[in-house]
């Protein structure tokens, strides 16, 4: 199957942040509201289907416990308050110190909530929420 979207993903390490940007994945939107007595709020989210054989440009996925250990070269998907993800080919590229604020600041960046794995059937792949 060929999905038409791109997204960056930024992983934290103890040593900064890596990128990775994959293509060949499925992005789909949510917008809404949740409206109470005080208000409403916006409670927008988005879900990304991440096929096994996706294209990263070389990095090779790890489970996040392996990718801790040995994070060069390597993308993961986690649910760390720290780990985000980026429509399209974001040219945000971290500094070594780490700091990803300018990310948080200037691009639509989402923090990745959930990840769920589809290791059977024609499709095998990843299905990641994010908010």
């Amino acid at each position: 199957m060929n999905w038409p979207h791109v997204i960056t993903i930024y992983n934290y390490t103890k040593a900064g942040y890596n990128r990775t940007v994959l293509r060949g994945v499925l992005w789909e939107d949510t917008k809404a509201k949740n409206v109470n007595k005080t208000g409403s709020a916006a409670v927008d989210s988005v879900r990304v289907f991440i096929p096994f054989n996706v294209d990263s440009g070389g990095a090779v996925y790890k489970l996040p416990t392996d990718y801790q250990t040995a994070p060069a070269g390597a993308w993961t998907m986690q649910t760390k308050a720290k780990d985000f993800m980026v429509k399209g080919e974001c040219a945000f590229v971290p500094a070594p110190s780490g700091s990803i604020a300018e990310l948080t600041q200037n691009y639509d960046a989402l923090t990745i909530t959930s990840v769920a794995t589809f290791d059977y059937g024609g499709l095998t792949h990843w299905e990641v929420g994010g908010k």
